[in-house]
């Protein structure tokens, strides 16, 4: 267990940079030009922009702060920064606008040929995702060329787009695709880049553009209008999140400090008006005082399921603005009381392997303090050497509990268990709580398959989004080949899950998701494809020759000093080359077979492929994977209570394909099905979760990885008293 031990500073130095970029809400560029010659990305290691042409920051006495100024005539700023490649998935872009010229397809901020903000034609805004089926976009309504201030906002998350003006939703589309932007990572503020030579920017914006934000999720009709109303000077992003539902009873309050704040005014009450209304002067109550701190723990005992409202001023006496009186924020105060929320753990001082036990155990043989673990198939954690909670995949707040289970693992147990001690609460009839409630989300079964039958007869399936870009997600069976070689196969069958859906021959690097690579395969709708990546996680490019379909022929081959020919035929004699050979170095010793994506990670592609012939050192045996897929086998999961001493109580979860649910779920468990089974519920000593059947030591089992948050014993809702026969 030393590599836990050994990660410790470098993570808890990983978790100051995650937690930074949580606490802008997956904000992954913004450009806030806040003072003269700053265009600067404040995101940490973000890439500066450059202004071209006229550009200028000028001080904006209606914004009350720096702005953007272009002329329409070549200004805008240029920017670039590898995290473009990244954002894939989805995407929000956010500006504020004001402008009184603004033309057809004038950009306000967009990426290559990747995605774009712009002006319409009729005075209008639009967003637009470039790799869209069918390729669409999204239109405001609102004219927002009258010289005033307006914000606008595009998202996209691969089912629809939306738009939202001055803080208000206008339009959403239907549409389906993923963001690709490919070698198009040039971007621009105030122009775009055309199609056919990213280096090249027109359609200038004239007017002046504020508070670029570029977030890599979609976010939501309350978030966009929060930025809207957000003015510089004010406290924003606090914690809770104002309207959050089923907060702690001990939570404590904290926000972003604006950058000119020096001190904090702090409101806090249970009526709105009240927290609304007051000042320093206030006697009541409701006025906490002033401070420095970007905290604020509540002195009183927070009533269950009761809304609490607070503010925040934002105070320098040397700023004649000050003070910027902030936003009345709520929350309110849930039902439960908390087993663990996985909140407090860190790197430094609490690391959570220490409380959750599991198969692995820590620390040095000969340490006293060391945990040799207990003997299942558990892993807390990645693996040695990766973070053992997950700051980004989480149902409330800002971490969870990452959990990996494996019943055949060579040495243990056939089943998985991590166990924790409990501080409190022991008394699980305390204030009357009646049930037991986690929640979990794991990740869908594995779908990819490679079968024979007839004899040289090869049936695949297999998802994935796609193989392209800086990663790949697809199924790949192979062999290992040593030196130079060459595959061919003829696709028999390639189902139509996408146009872009590819069946083929791979020679790869490694299996790892970012390998190089390359592959001759046959789409159904976009005729025959030459794909390859020279340098590990860096952009895939392509070739292709339309209108031909399978069944065809595919051939791949690497000489000696590392160049790799693609080739395709109809008739498996006469061989067309399909571009000029590609030199990839590669180690010796590589992976040859056979690859499949459904270009669509929701569906599962069948392929057909026959007459495979492998030349050159390769190993007899086929091995078959998915690449960049995660994927969980169906375990029961469990969970167990104990007291000092006596037998466990066990509950198995009803569903048994639970592990393969692929978003949060609550399971909730009355207190009293632990209580038939012989535990004193007044004095609980342990939990514990696990995977397949508890105390397996012969059969074996599958694997995954599951995440977990929020295990809370729940009160009785007013509507639900306790079943005195229950």
């Amino acid at each position: 267990m030393s590599g836990k031990l050994a990660c410790l500073v470098s993570f808890c130095l990983l978790l100051i940079l995650v937690t930074t970029i949580r606490a802008e809400s997956n904000l992954v560029a913004h450009y806030e030009f806040s003072a003269e010659g700053d265009y600067s990305d404040s995101i940490p290691d973000g890439a500066a922009g450059q202004p071209q042409g006229d550009a200028q920051v000028i001080l904006d006495d209606e914004r009350d702060s720096y702005v953007l100024s272009l002329d329409g005539d070549g200004d805008y700023v240029f920017y670039e920064s590898e995290w473009h490649r990244l954002v894939t998935d989805a995407i929000t872009v956010a500006a504020w606008i004001k402008t009184d010229s603004l033309g057809s397809y004038d950009g306000v901020v967009g990426l290559g040929y990747a995605w774009r903000l712009y002006g319409g034609q009729d005075s209008n805004v639009i967003f637009q995702i470039m790799d869209t089926t069918p390729e669409s976009t999204v239109v405001g309504t609102t004219d927002v060329n009258d010289g005033l201030w307006h914000h606008v906002a595009g998202s996209f998350d691969g089912t629809q787009y939306n738009l939202y003006v001055d803080g208000k939703l206008e339009a959403t589309v239907a549409t389906s695709g993923s963001i690709s932007p490919g070698t198009a990572y040039y971007g621009c503020i105030g122009a775009h880049y055309k199609k056919d030579d990213e280096r090249d920017p027109r359609r200038f914006f004239d007017g002046f553009i504020d508070d670029v934000r570029i977030y890599d999720r979609i976010l939501s009709e309350s978030e966009i209008h929060y930025i809207f109303t957000f003015k510089p000077g004010m406290a924003s992003i606090p914690n809770p999140a104002d309207g959050q539902k089923e907060v702690d009873r001990d939570a404590v309050l904290s926000w972003l400090p604006a950058e000119t704040a020096v001190l904090h005014d702090v409101y806090f009450g249970a009526d709105f008006n009240d927290v609304n209304d007051a000042d320093p002067a206030d006697t009541t109550g409701i006025y906490r005082g002033r401070q420095d701190a970007a905290f604020y723990n509540p002195d009183e005992i927070l009533q269950w399921e009761t809304t609490y409202y607070w503010r925040i001023d934002e105070v320098n006496d040397t700023n004649p603005n000050s003070p910027w009186v902030g936003s009345v924020w709520s929350f309110t105060v849930g039902n439960y009381l908390v087993v663990d929320d996985f909140e407090d753990y860190n790197y430094a001082d609490n690391p959570i392997w220490l409380s959750w036990r599991d198969g692995l155990g820590y620390g040095a043989p000969d340490d006293p303090n060391s945990y040799s673990g207990n003997g299942t198939g558990s892993l807390i954690g990645e693996d040695e050497t990766w973070p053992t909670f997950d700051p980004i995949l989480v149902h409330s707040g800002d971490q969870s509990l990452r959990y990996l289970y494996d019943n055949n693992k060579e040495g243990y147990a056939k089943y998985s268990e991590a166990e924790m001690t409990l501080i409190y609460p022991r008394d699980w009839t305390e204030e009357d709580v009646i049930e037991l409630s986690l929640w979990f989300i794991g990740r869908l079964p594995y779908v990819g398959s490679f079968t024979e039958g007839p004899v040289g007869t090869y049936t695949m399936t297999g998802s994935g989004t796609d193989i392209w870009g800086v990663s790949d997600e697809f199924h790949f069976a192979f062999k290992m080949l040593s030196g130079p070689g060459s595959i061919i196969a003829k696709v028999e069958i390639v189902e139509n899950t996408n146009d872009w859906a590819k069946a083929g021959v791979m020679i790869r690097e490694t299996p790892d998701v970012n390998s190089k690579h390359a592959m001759m395969a046959v789409t159904p709708g976009n005729g025959v494809w030459f794909g390859w990546r020279k340098e590990e996680g860096k952009d895939s490019f392509s070739l292709k020759q339309d209108a031909i379909t399978a069944p065809h022929w595919v051939k791949l081959e690497r000489d000696i000093s590392g160049n790799f020919r693609a080739y395709h035929s109809s008739n498996g004699s006469t061989w067309q080359a399909l571009g000029a050979a590609q030199n990839i170095q590669m180690n010796r010793d590589v992976y040859i077979g056979l690859a499949l994506t459904s270009h669509d990670a929701d569906l599962t592609c069948r392929a057909v492929l026959t007459n495979i012939t492998i030349t050159g050192t390769s190993g007899p045996q086929w091995i078959n994977k998915d690449i960049g897929i995660e994927s969980n086998d169906p375990e029961p999961m469990y969970v167990t209570i104990s007291n000092i001493a006596g037998e466990p109580a066990v509950v198995y979860k009803e569903d048994p394909n639970a592990a393969t649910m692929d978003s949060w779920t609550e399971w909730r468990i009355p207190l009293q099905v632990f209580a038939d089974q012989g535990i004193d519920l007044t004095d609980v000593d342990r939990i514990a979760i696990g995977f397949g059947t508890k105390g397996n030591m012969t059969t074996p089992g599958g694997s995954g990885k599951m995440f977990f948050d929020d295990i809370r014993l729940y009160r009785p809702s007013p509507e639900q008293e306790p079943d005195p026969e229950q």
